[in-house]
């Protein structure tokens, strides 16, 4: 028992000689006798303690009707051994009621693990709000209004614009208008057919597909095309020069086909010749 006794009287000089001691006071700046619809209210929150301020205090504020918290703005003061922390908080009023005494928010700080209760002050509140002046106090000069949520279209339009814009982009690069010159030229009609010839996949189609692919190449440059003047048409500035080696290495094949008996039919050749002529289109339609 005596053992027990000792170190719980021990623990408890030793809590006391580590525990942190707070000093706090709170005030009301300008205070005034009745305050009225949409007025500021400021309080200042003092904590003073002779220990240096591991943590921040944060503020945990109780809401209360009729008033709302607006902001607050803290900063510290050390003096000798003395560490001050000083936080501004303003709440504006939104009361509706006739005029009486109402109490601010209980203020309570959190530092660490220690928790310290700033007791609530109180204020008058003026009874002209229930008058018909209520109008002209909801938009006094004094009054900080709450700010609505804006959902701006501005966002939502552009985003709109640019999905508009993207389609075109997309519509313009698939569909085929016999009517617009520059979506149906000769690698455009070319493609088209060479589509509809893969699907049936056999060496027919594929003979068919590879003259009307050199038949657009042909109409496209303005001559008969053989690999002796590839290079020649295709200039650095063209621009088909990107895809100029496929090209000429389709025109070696496809003239070599022509003039032989063999045929170099394969259904990866097949896949070849149609990604050829999509790769054309894109480059004929291209602005």
């Amino acid at each position: 028992m005596i053992r027990i006794l000792f170190f719980a009287i021990t623990s408890f000089i030793t809590f006391l000689a580590y525990a942190t001691e707070y000093k706090s006071q709170s005030n009301v700046i300008d205070l005034k006798y009745g305050y009225q619809l949409g007025d500021l209210i400021v309080v200042k929150d003092q904590i003073s303690t002779k220990k240096p301020f591991l943590e921040t205090p944060k503020l945990i504020v109780k809401k209360i009707p009729g008033i709302s918290f607006v902001e607050q703005e803290s900063y510290k003061v050390s003096n000798d051994d003395t560490h001050i922390f000083f936080n501004m908080i303003t709440y504006q009023i939104f009361h509706r009621s006739e005029g009486k005494k109402y109490l601010l928010p209980t203020h309570i700080y959190k530092i660490g693990n220690d928790e310290l209760e700033i007791l609530p002050k109180s204020y008058w509140f003026s009874r002209i709000v229930s008058s018909d002046l209520n109008d002209v106090l909801l938009n006094s000069l004094r009054q900080v209004k709450p700010r609505p949520i804006n959902h701006s279209g501005l966002p939502f339009y552009t985003l709109l614009t640019l999905l508009f814009f993207t389609f075109l982009i997309l519509l313009y690069k698939k569909i085929d208008l016999s009517f617009v010159s520059r979506m149906y030229g000769p690698f455009t009609k070319a493609s088209k057919k060479i589509r509809s010839l893969h699907r049936l996949g056999n060496k027919e189609s594929y003979d068919e597909s590879v003259l009307i692919l050199l038949d657009s190449c042909n109409k496209t440059f303005g001559q008969n095309m053989n690999s002796s003047i590839v290079d020649k048409l295709i200039t650095n500035s063209s621009k088909y020069f990107a895809s100029k080696h496929a090209i000429k290495a389709f025109v070696d094949i496809t003239n070599d086909e022509i003039y032989s008996s063999q045929s170099n039919y394969s259904q990866s050749r097949f896949d070849m010749i149609l990604n050829l002529s999509k790769e054309l289109k894109i480059i004929e339609r291209s602005l």
